[in-house]
């Protein structure tokens, strides 16, 4: 076992210095697939609307409708996008960065845009793990742990498409770094900043800042620029709330404030009922052990397994006086508890923070040659290679076109199907409004379960599909847009109805 595991260890093994090149180009290669707009990932749409947004100066809330002059309309849209866009519950700095760099590719095609987006994502978390690892781990640990970090659970989803917690992790990398060389200040804006990305870090920042404050001498400095420094972080991810509700003399800006706390309350309860259950952590136990393979008879011997680990990297972190290492720890255990005893949902990515600095303090208490780190050895070997295999596996599984069935997809096969159903759809859109003049919204709501268009993407008209994310009925639904498609066949007078292969379309 001792030799083996020197030999999976060797910084100098070729194996182990072209694995995580390779396992990269695996996921920049399939960043190439399925990047039609019309089939994207309504997760997905979020990043690239935003570019568009920007890029075809669309008002996609209809805020200036009435706006006559053009150039006048095109910046208070840019001003509006780059401040608050849709929503609050990223901030928009995330959407920005992504907005500003990849946004030029808009101008050559939609597949062009997506594909760069999703490298760019790849690039940002590869760039994440190796700066964690170069930061806080010995060299010789560099490539293995490469190796390590791209087995976690939630890796494959993290690189399938841009999401706002790949930078914020870049931000708590930062921040983390900053740390080290006792920037305290610098660190606690780069971790607020990725708190306000999003909310689950705020985690990582608030066991910090206990650290810095431990070993801070002016303690009340340190919480009066903290507060500062959190108010700065909020308005630079949050720009739009430098703005206070106010409406006088008929200047009426909302309340951005209450805006953005209901965003958070959304993201933390998302349809669970119950806040705290004794039988979240069976889930989640059978759910993690899921990931790396393990038997469900197994279960519990895999988690006693990962909680042997983590009470002998915690031990040996005592012993070595490793602040870091206990930090990390630390973060490890509050996450874990959390996740275990107060969220339902079993979405794997959720546990990848979390299971990063698991890695962190498990390379940095590693001795390859003491036979008592026999067990952390083998935890390691074990989760590499069967995480590693099943992030490589699912993302394979997730790059083939498989349509939803119950979105009446039964007969589509392809994505050129795909798309020449959405190109019907969007034809015979023209000829209703060739043929019923009384339709002057010009806008048409679009159910965003099934595939979509996007005028001035995939189309070129004077009418704009929307997604419609609201469950009003079909004439509420009408009295704001001209057509309403969606999948759902539903009976009702006075309004008219067309099929096109999966798309019925609803208008007066």
């Amino acid at each position: 076992m001792t030799k083996f595991s020197n030999h999976f260890l060797d910084n100098n093994n070729k194996i182990v210095k072209t694995l995580p090149f390779l396992v990269l180009f695996f996921y920049i290669f399939y960043a190439f697939k399925f990047n039609q707009y019309e089939i994207i990932f309504m997760d997905e749409r979020i990043i690239i609307d935003d570019i568009y947004n920007v890029w075809l100066f669309d008002d996609v809330f209809n805020r200036f409708i009435n706006i006559e002059n053009n150039f006048f309309k095109k910046t208070l849209i840019l001003l509006t996008e780059f401040s608050y866009g849709g929503d609050l519950r990223y901030g928009r700095l995330w959407s920005n960065i992504f907005t500003i760099i990849i946004g030029p590719f808009s101008l050559i095609s939609d597949e062009t845009t997506i594909t760069a987006a999703r490298i760019f994502n790849i690039a940002i978390l590869a760039y994440v793990f190796y700066f964690l690892s170069k930061t806080f781990l010995d060299k010789k640990y560099l490539w293995i742990s490469l190796i390590t970090f791209y087995s976690l659970p939630g890796v494959e989803f993290l690189n399938r498409f841009p999401k706002p917690e790949t930078f914020a992790l870049l931000f708590m990398a930062i921040g983390l770094y900053y740390l080290k060389n006792k920037k305290y200040y610098f660190s606690l804006i780069s971790l607020f900043i990725a708190s306000f990305l999003k909310i689950n870090f705020i985690i990582v920042l608030f066991v910090v800042l206990v650290f810095i404050f431990k070993t801070y001498n002016n303690k009340l400095e340190l919480i009066s620029r903290t507060f500062f420094i959190s108010i700065f972080s909020l308005l630079f991810v949050n720009p739009i709330l430098i703005l206070p509700p106010i409406n006088v003399f008929g200047l009426n800006i909302p309340n951005f404030y209450s805006k953005y706390i209901t965003w958070l309350i959304s993201q933390g309860s998302y349809g669970q009922e119950n806040v705290f259950s004794f039988s979240y952590p069976a889930l989640w136990s059978k759910t993690i052990s899921s990931f790396y393979s393990i038997p469900t008879y197994l279960n519990v011997l895999f988690l006693l397994l990962l909680i042997v680990v983590v009470v002998l990297v915690t031990k040996k972190s005592f012993l070595k006086k490793d602040s870091y290492s206990l930090l990390f720890i630390s973060i490890f255990i509050i996450y874990m508890l959390f996740y275990m005893f107060l969220i339902e949902r079993q979405f794997i990515w959720y546990i990848n923070l979390p299971f990063i600095f698991l890695v962190l303090a498990i390379y940095r208490n590693l001795e390859k040659v003491n036979l008592k780190d026999n067990l952390v050895i083998f935890f390691l070997i074990l989760t590499s290679f069967s995480g590693l295999a099943n992030n490589l596996f699912e993302h394979n599984k997730e790059k083939k076109f498989i349509p939803n069935h119950e979105y009446g997809y039964a007969g589509i096969m392809s994505v050129e199907e795909a798309i020449n159903g959405v190109d019907k759809t969007v034809d015979e859109i023209k000829k209703i409004y060739m043929s019923n003049e009384n339709l002057n919204f010009k806008t048409v709501y679009w159910n965003p379960n099934l595939f979509i268009p996007r005028n001035g993407v995939t189309y070129n008209e004077d009418f704009f599909i929307r997604e419609y994310w609201d469950s009003k009925e079909i004439n509420e639904i009408l009295n704001e847009s001209d057509i309403y498609v969606t999948y759902e066949n539903i009976q009702i007078d006075g309004v008219n109805k067309k099929e096109v292969g999966s798309y019925i379309l609803y208008y007066k």
